[in-house]
């Protein structure tokens, strides 16, 4: 069965949900703050801390960029 486009795309952008849900992670797309704007875009990721009931941190809050280029070999 061939899937169009439009179904791809859903499947693509339901699966990076999930992957942002599992990490609790947030996607940004913004510039690399140079003074020319989007003349080089970037993906930036940010995570917040995790700490459980008992007060005690279990992950550490990072932010980072994605690689220019990704593929999915």
């Amino acid at each position: 069965m061939m899937l169009t486009a439009k179904e791809r795309e859903a499947t693509f952008l339901s699966d990076l949900t999930a992957l942002l849900a599992k990490h609790s992670a947030e996607l940004d797309v913004t510039d690399d703050g140079k003074s020319y704007g989007m003349q080089s875009g970037v993906c930036e990721i940010s995570m917040d801390s995790e700490w459980d009931s008992e007060g005690n941190q279990l992950a550490e809050y990072t932010t980072f960029r994605l690689p220019s280029f990704m593929d999915g070999d």
